[in-house]
């Protein structure tokens, strides 16, 4: 869902071409994926939180749920930009560390 918004918003829009690559590394007790893009800057920790969570589907415009969803999934997130770069870390606690936590 992430790298859909990356390629429509951070490149389409902008009408750039770009990289998107991503990363993945299984530690003893979490799961860190990256996202690196050379879109336009943005830091998904600065998008509004959708207002209308609790109305029904039928009346909700499509959309803006990606990152309030991905940000609600994940244990931890961290972003940088740097040399032109979106870095995007998404942290994942293996299940059997959450018990432990």
């Amino acid at each position: 869902m992430k790298s859909l918004n990356i390629i429509t918003h951070g490149h389409q829009a902008a009408g750039l071409d770009g990289e998107l690559t991503v990363t993945a590394v299984f530690h003893p007790n979490r799961l860190v994926i990256e996202l690196k893009d050379s879109g336009q800057p943005f830091d998904p920790r600065q998008a509004k939180k959708p207002t209308n969570l609790k109305d029904p589907l039928q009346k909700r415009a499509a959309g803006n749920l990606g990152i309030f969803l991905t940000m609600w999934g994940i244990d931890g997130f961290q972003y940088e930009q740097t040399h032109g770069y979106n870095h995007n870390i998404f942290i994942m606690q293996y299940a059997d560390q959450k018990a432990h936590s």
